[in-house]
């Protein structure tokens, strides 16, 4: 039996659900879907899937860590996040960037090397994007949430944390369903001038809400069985 909060801790049962959304964003990316269903071109839905796993898997690590040790790590936290993204991540930018600064001038090129910034410090959901790169706006909105959830947990009792999570929820909200058009309007920040809000982290914390949900009688029995096997 290993420690709930060590980075190879995963959960087995959802691994069915990520392959779901794999297919499905994949679907989304190479088929434009029949007309006689209409939900097969809803594939998109496949990213928001992966975002309602990814904060409950990773808030459900988080919370069990303070369990078990009455604290969280933010070094260990940030460390395993970091071994986990950023190779493979820069390595793909690296390829890139050395593949268009040895082409010839082009739109692509002028494009992904104009972006390149943005896509390197996870800034991509904060700029129109038009290169091949431009996919990577979700990874950004994670590492975005995961920069700045962490720290509430730590700084604050979880139930505080919570609380200004569901208040940025229901501003989230309110920016994507234009009941704050009328106050953007008057900041010149209309709706359309930063892709940022148009980005949603609903599903993010969907999957912490659920996270929490999970954290008494039944369900840690459950969790208990899943994460930790044998």
């Amino acid at each position: 039996m290993h420690s709930l909060s060590t980075p190879n801790d995963h959960m087995q049962g959802l691994d069915g659900f990520r392959a779901l959304a794999v297919i499905a964003v994949v679907w989304h990316h190479s088929h434009p879907g029949f007309a006689w269903l209409p939900a097969s071109k809803n594939g998109f839905l496949g990213v928001d899937a992966f975002f309602v796993l990814s904060g409950f898997l990773i808030t459900t690590l988080l919370l069990r860590e303070l369990a078990v040790y009455g604290k969280i790590s933010l070094k260990n936290f940030f460390v395993r996040r970091s071994l986990r993204i950023f190779p493979l991540y820069y390595a793909v930018l690296a390829v890139l960037t050395l593949y268009f600064l040895s082409t010839a001038e082009s739109p692509s090129r002028t494009t992904f090397l104009g972006e390149l910034a943005f896509h390197a410090t996870y800034l991509s959901n904060w700029v129109p994007t038009g290169s091949l790169m431009g996919i990577s706006w979700s990874l950004s909105t994670e590492e975005q949430f995961y920069l700045v959830w962490p720290l509430l947990l730590v700084a604050l009792r979880a139930r505080a944390a919570l609380f200004i999570l569901v208040a940025f929820l229901v501003l989230n909200q309110g920016i994507n369903f234009g009941a704050l058009d009328a106050s953007l309007a008057a900041l010149e920040m209309p709706y359309e001038s930063l892709p940022i809000l148009q980005i949603t982290f609903t599903p993010i914390i969907f999957g912490v809400l659920l996270a929490f949900g999970m954290q008494s009688g039944r369900s840690k029995r459950w969790l208990n069985k899943t994460l930790v096997p044998g």
